[in-house]
């Protein structure tokens, strides 16, 4: 049987959600059935070479991050020409438009968009993909398939306009055999951060953005000082560091006090997880949020924003949900958690792994991708 031969076109090969979720389907994907390549808008990225050493060829088309460039689209078309895919497979809006216009040019291949968030917002997100977004509402009739990985983000793309139409939903998928309860870790980077053993620690994963509404969790945490000034405060993420003036105020008693712990950006957050007794998601908007299902593979329980797109669904009874920018119900949720007994709290740890185990290992949700290429390359 003739193997059908995928391409995929998105921004860049960074660490983003986005880019670490096609890298981690191409691991898990077999060699028997698909042939995949990456087309990448601007060169570089930090799992560039994780992509390449899966011998993933890789094309890229040269442009400078957040200009356009009609060179490059040219450049696109005439790659999609000479390469020739069954199905092209874009990932988020500025990729989707001008896989969209491609294949309108170049035609012979079926297009998949990919979507990996809900509608953006005017706050935090570029003029260019605000653009790029409208015009796919416009033209979202026009792909084979729209993909999302969350329910949330379909429906709120769905109600900015974008056609209700060819919709599918394929969830992220977790790698828990990186992700994983590790006793080891869990000693070893308290120790590193000078936390005891039998301290609480609740943690927060996400680079600093007002959608992430990361001073909500400040000042729960500050509340929940004055009542238990023995637990300890984790922040990991691009700018949750001490040059952050918002985190560091005089008013921000963790801080103050040194049970704050500002770690900044970190290449090893799967060490980090094990350390928490608690992982806490105050986002006021999500699609599907990857570090609510790795904590839960680290048997760490959640609690989420109602706001945080899918969290929810993928926490189910395993945490516990809250109203957004809501200190107060923050701080009751994470007594609640703490009250239980640690046979309790081992329980429901080792439930919320489990969950990620059945609905959400990444070995499923790539089977699922390679099954969608086939059908899509067997449509006439």
């Amino acid at each position: 049987m003739k193997k059908v031969q995928v391409a995929h076109l998105l921004v860049q090969l960074g660490v983003g959600g986005t880019e670490m979720m096609l890298y981690k389907i191409l691991s898990q994907m077999g060699k028997d059935n698909c042939d995949h390549c990456v087309i990448v808008m601007v060169p570089g990225g930090d799992i560039y070479s994780l992509v390449e050493g899966l011998g993933v060829p890789i094309y890229s088309l040269k442009m400078h991050s957040g200009k356009p460039s009609f060179v490059a689209f040219i450049k696109l078309i005439l790659l999609m020409k000479r390469l020739r895919p069954d199905v092209l497979c874009t990932w988020l809006a500025s990729p989707n438009l001008a896989g969209a216009l491609t294949v309108w040019l170049s035609g012979g291949r079926k297009l998949v968009w990919n979507i990996r968030n809900v509608t953006p917002p005017k706050e935090g997100v570029s003029l260019a993909t605000r653009i790029a977004s409208r015009a796919c509402a416009v033209l979202s009739n026009y792909p084979n398939l729209i993909l999302s990985n969350s329910e949330a983000g379909m429906n709120s793309h769905i109600a900015s306009g974008y056609s209700a139409r060819k919709w599918r939903v394929l969830p992220n998928g977790f790698d828990c055999d990186r992700f994983k309860p590790d006793i080891r870790s869990r000693r070893a980077v308290r120790d590193e951060l000078g936390i005891p053993l039998d301290a609480s620690v609740i943690g927060i994963v996400g680079r600093y953005t007002q959608l992430k509404d990361h001073l909500t969790f400040i000042r729960a945490a500050t509340r929940f000082h004055t009542t238990r000034p023995e637990t300890f405060f984790i922040m990991i993420g691009e700018g949750l560091d001490e040059s952050n003036a918002a985190l560091t105020s005089h008013d921000n008693l963790p801080w103050q006090h040194g049970r704050l712990k500002l770690l900044g950006k970190r290449p090893d957050v799967q060490r980090i997880y094990p350390a928490m007794d608690i992982f806490t998601l105050t986002s006021l908007g999500e699609g599907f949020p990857n570090v609510v299902g790795e904590a839960m593979s680290c048997g760490i329980p959640c609690v989420v924003t109602t706001t945080a797109g899918d969290a929810p669904k993928i926490v189910d009874d395993t945490g516990i949900c809250v109203r957004p920018s809501d200190p107060d119900a923050i701080v009751s949720a994470w007594v609640k958690l703490l009250q239980q007994s640690s046979d309790d709290s081992l329980l429901r740890g080792e439930r919320a792994r489990m969950r990620i185990q059945r609905y959400y290992s990444v070995e499923a949700v790539a089977l699922e991708y390679e099954r969608l290429y086939l059908e899509l390359a067997a449509l006439p």
